[in-house]
């Protein structure tokens, strides 16, 4: 399927998502909502893949070596890499490394045009993977931390949402708001 027919459905919308370079997030690793969105035809038509969260994403085009984590089942576009670690790996941990090795592939890019990194430029890349006892261990203080960033990513979405709902209302129709006297705190002077 061409590139202008691939675009023409994705315009479709639908409900799974579809992640590109602009969804790549500056606050958090995540990505849990996208810009655009396809159908389940669209999906078969164009015979993209859906990915399970946790999925490390990699910008290869253009704006090479950003990277983010999938927070949900999504798909996306061929500006892309998704990654996902061997067994010995988990998703938490190899986002880490590949956050470590960016500067490494990003030198490794070519392109006359603009930037590009392909399967050939991660081959050219060595990691030294620290030992079991240690893969554990970070393993161990990465997942947590990783589940919380993820747990407030949604959280910030969600009243990213309420927000943009309830401005509109607020300005165009004068939403009121519960008035209520302001509270007094009285400040004793620090003992000396």
């Amino acid at each position: 399927m061409d590139e202008r027919r691939i675009r023409a459905v994705i315009a479709t919308g639908g409900d799974v998502l579809w992640a590109s370079v602009k969804d790549f997030g500056s606050v958090s690793p995540f990505i849990v909502n996208t810009e655009r969105k396809v159908t389940a035809d669209a999906l078969a038509e164009t015979r993209l893949r859906t990915y399970p969260a946790n999925t490390v994403l990699i910008s290869a085009r253009g704006t090479v070596g950003l990277v983010a984590l999938t927070g949900e089942k999504m798909t996306f576009n061929q500006s892309c890499f998704g990654l996902r670690g061997r067994a010995e790996v988990d998703q938490s941990t190899l986002f880490e490394i590949v956050k470590t090795a960016v500067e490494t592939l990003r030198a490794r890019a070519h392109g006359s045009v603009f930037s590009t990194i392909t399967r050939s430029t991660f081959a050219d890349v060595r990691v030294r993977l620290p030992g079991s006892d240690e893969l554990a261990a970070l393993e161990e203080r990465l997942s947590p931390l990783h589940a919380q960033i993820l747990s407030l990513t949604r959280e910030a979405a969600v009243l990213a949402d309420v927000r943009r709902a309830l401005l509109p209302k607020l300005f165009a129709h004068g939403l009121e708001l519960a008035s209520q006297a302001p509270v007094r705190v009285p400040l004793e002077p620090a003992a000396a």
